[in-house]
């Protein structure tokens, strides 16, 4: 089998992917792609070697449906399946690839179909916990825990379209933790303190996106009127409240109306919600850098977390948000990490009023113009 060394110089000389199936360890891997994304509750991975097996050239006895884990030297990534396997032969060269996710899968794949069913009042790691349950997927809260009233599951409904249904009533996320299970947090990001600079950084590329963004973004709701009297239509008209909230970076007529069930301050928190949240996704940035940790001797990157970013070149400068990283070793190019980057206003929760409990309202905005004190406003 060829031998690559091409450790970067911030890495660790053991950080090989390495797949444990069955006790027994398989390494010597030629390319591997490990992926984690905060908009998906399970990674996955795809893993490639060619010519000859380690061991006597005898095909490696993994198959589809093996329980896994993968670490990256001695930090675990996932632990979850294999998915699928592909020999290939061709004259006298043979190939394996090998391609698996987190357990959290099966919770993406699966309908819930267990009892209890619905809650009528449960605290929200008591549903989650019951939630992923079934599928052998553990689950950390870590943020204080809160209570919900009266949670049903939808028929034909997925455990994780339940799990995010379940978290956004209170603004919360479900993350991969790198041992199969998930982990729930809150917006609130932790400042690795790491600056990445165009002189750092294999690549930086910046993508603007306004499909999405409106000028004026106008929320209708609903509200009871004690003036309406017994006529439909009246009472119809003088329930109805419109909100509204504008972009000033869209500078062309642009409206979007948006319906709530809320009025008053909860119609008026959704449209500056719509705003900042769609202005921060019109910003996607990727950033490829040598290696897979920070810092020599640093945990490797990790997601949530928030690094500042000086590539003026490019009209970049400011504070983004890890929302997705990519673990690479290709050929020629070594080992490479793609971060995925994005504004902290991309993922505020949403503000959901949930029923009539007091405290259902999962979402929340800062004061002002809706935007965290501090946001650097892109355009």
């Amino acid at each position: 089998m060829p031998n690559m060394d091409l450790t970067p110089p911030n890495q660790q000389p053991s950080d090989q992917a390495r797949l444990l199936v069955n006790d027994k360890v398989y390494e010597g891997w030629l390319a591997f792609s490990i992926i984690r994304s905060m908009d998906a509750p399970s990674g996955s991975f795809d893993l490639a070697i060619s010519d000859s097996w380690p061991g006597g050239g005898q095909p490696w006895p993994l198959k589809e449906g093996d329980e896994c884990q993968l670490n990256l030297g001695s930090e675990p990534l996932l632990n979850g399946y294999i998915d699928s396997v592909k020999y290939e032969l061709s004259g006298a060269s043979r190939s394996l690839a090998v391609s698996g996710r987190d357990k959290a899968c099966d919770l993406v794949d699966c309908s819930y179909i267990e009892k209890p069913d619905q809650w009528r009042k449960g605290k929200v790691s008591e549903i989650a916990m019951a939630l992923a349950k079934p599928f052998g997927v553990t689950v950390t809260i870590a943020v204080p825990d809160s209570e919900v009233s009266n949670f049903k599951i939808e028929p034909g409904e997925t455990a994780y379209d339940a799990l995010a249904r379940l978290l956004k009533l209170k603004g919360l996320y479900a993350w991969p933790d790198g041992s199969g299970g998930l982990t729930i947090g809150s917006s609130e990001f932790k400042n690795l303190g790491i600056v990445l600079s165009e002189k750092s950084c294999i690549s930086i590329s910046a993508t603007r996106d306004a499909t999405e963004r409106f000028s004026e973004y106008l929320v209708k709701g609903q509200q009871p009127s004690a003036k309406a009297g017994k006529d439909p239509a009246t009472a119809k008209k003088a329930s109805q409240t419109v909100d509204e909230s504008k972009d000033p970076d869209v500078k062309r007529y642009r409206p979007l109306l948006v319906i709530s069930e809320g009025a008053g301050a909860e119609a008026t928190e959704r449209a500056l919600w719509e705003a900042a949240v769609r202005a921060g996704k019109a910003l996607e940035v990727e950033v490829v850098v040598q290696g897979y940790r920070p810092q020599k001797g640093a945990p490797i990157w990790a997601l949530g977390t928030l690094v500042g970013i000086e590539a003026p070149g490019i009209g970049l400068t400011g504070e983004l948000l890890i929302s997705g990283v990519k673990f690479d070793l290709q050929e020629g190019s070594g080992h490479t990490t793609t971060l995925t980057l994005a504004r902290p206003d991309a993922y505020l929760p949403e503000p959901i009023q949930e029923g009539k409990d007091k405290g259902g309202a999962g979402g929340g905005l800062p004061p002002g113009n809706g935007l965290p004190e501090g946001t650097v406003i892109y355009s």
